[in-house]
């Protein structure tokens, strides 16, 4: 005579055949997702055409990236207050030497950069907020 299964076991193997799946999805979704960000202290070399760079209470985020000739860099305002983004001294793009953008709360402004150099820039409502765009 066969003995039955008790639904204990067969609840907790409904769980692990679940919780399987779960991984194996994850795993094949993080696999396909296409902007890969490889952080290196405040440096991220983003693999993707457009970048964002995020403006909280704490700066920018990621405060330093290095981008490809034609990349194109989106500030996104994710504080509660209003931001301006401004070249610092020491940008070696010279079309960007009076780069001074406002975005208020919920806004953005992108940038496409087509010529290699470096960008340094700060906020002028915060200039202890600074940050770098390397552009090779």
């Amino acid at each position: 005579m066969m003995n039955k299964p008790s639904n204990g076991f067969l609840m907790f193997s409904l769980i692990g055949a679940v919780f399987a799946l779960c991984i194996l999805g994850l795993s094949i979704y993080v696999s396909s997702v296409p902007n890969k960000i490889e952080a290196n202290g405040d440096t991220a070399n983003i693999n993707s055409r457009e970048k964002v760079i995020i403006i909280s209470e704490k700066g920018f985020i990621p405060q330093n990236i290095v981008i490809s000739v034609g990349d194109q860099v989106t500030w996104e305002n994710a504080d509660l207050v209003a931001h301006q983004v401004v070249s610092s001294l020491g940008s070696t793009l010279e079309n960007l030497s009076q780069f001074n953008e406002k975005i208020e709360k919920g806004e953005s402004v992108s940038f496409v950069f087509e010529n290699p150099g470096v960008f340094r820039y700060f906020d002028k409502l915060n200039q202890q907020f600074t940050g770098e765009v390397t552009v090779k």
